[in-house]
């Protein structure tokens, strides 16, 4: 079951991975077939165009999972530990919204999107922004495991030390 749990924690990231992979491949083919044979193959810009949307949302996040969003902690650098992790919990319930919104949003644009197909590969437009509703969509559980870990340590005494709160 750990596994299991690890494969769709990772999940993100190699399916962002590949996808850039992919993306860089077909355009190395495009590149090569034009400059050598003077033609380009079909449906390879549509590709890369879908391998580009899975590379920005679900690699987004991916990097959120991770930590690796820029962020400016002025502010909250500033307040005593106790005012500091109360701040990180109200930024955790304000991501959890944002999260929750997008994903929302792009599951309405998603099935919205089911009779447009895309020029080139003939496949619906659905397949495309599924990669915001799975980058939304994990980002959404991660806000939550964010939250959950800071309410804990909010809660915990600050003398504990295998939860207390951070400083």
């Amino acid at each position: 079951m750990k596994k299991i749990l690890t494969a769709l924690r990772n999940l993100p990231l190699v399916a962002a991975s590949a996808a850039l992979i992919l993306s860089i491949l077909l355009c190395f083919m495009n590149v090569v077939t034009r400059k050598l044979f003077s033609f380009t193959f079909n449906g390879f810009d549509a590709m890369m165009t879908l391998c580009f949307g899975y590379t920005v949302f679900v690699g987004s996040a991916a990097a959120y999972e991770k930590g690796m969003h820029y962020g400016v902690d002025v502010l909250v650098s500033a307040l005593p530990a106790g005012a500091k992790a109360a701040a990180k919990v109200a930024l955790d319930v304000v991501m959890v919204v944002v999260m929750v919104c997008g994903t929302y949003l792009s599951v309405v644009l998603s099935v919205n999107a089911l009779g447009k197909t895309m020029e080139g590969l003939n496949i619906p437009y659905f397949w495309y922004d599924l990669a915001a509703v799975i980058g939304f969509g994990y980002s959404t559980v991660f806000s939550l495991e964010f939250l959950w870990r800071d309410v804990r340590a909010l809660r915990a005494p600050a003398s504990d030390p295998k939860g207390g709160a951070a400083a």
